[in-house]
């Protein structure tokens, strides 16, 4: 069985760990990451199939972590979903995102929901 990569980058790491799992029953491999520093490092490195991105992060904003996702041709392909902890986010970047879940983000949903986001 091939598993699809997911990068997960949210900033609370016992959200992260109930994710991961939820994403790996999925048939993802999930690698998470807690800081907007270290998602920048791996997404100059990687292309992942899935990116769970919180906007919210302790040390650069998601919004700047998206507008850099959005400028990598490479990336465009990878599904997006957003979590955020207002019901609408104020960013323009609908044409990329798949999914904007309102935090607390329930796993196991988010999961069921990401299998479905699987590629073919």
């Amino acid at each position: 069985m091939r598993f699809s990569y997911a990068l997960v980058i949210v900033n609370h790491p016992i959200s992260a760990e109930k994710i991961q799992r939820a994403l790996g029953k999925a048939g993802y491999q999930a690698q998470v990451i807690t800081t907007g520093s270290r998602a920048q490092i791996q997404l100059a490195f990687t292309t992942p199939d899935l990116i769970v991105l919180d906007l919210n992060l302790p040390d650069i904003p998601g919004e700047i972590i998206l507008r850099q996702i959005k400028a990598q041709s490479r990336l465009r392909q990878s599904q997006l979903v957003l979590l955020s902890e207002d019901a609408q986010p104020r960013i323009k970047s609908h044409d990329l995102v798949n999914l904007t879940l309102t935090k607390p983000v329930n796993a196991q949903q988010l999961g069921e929901l990401a299998a479905h986001l699987l590629p073919i």
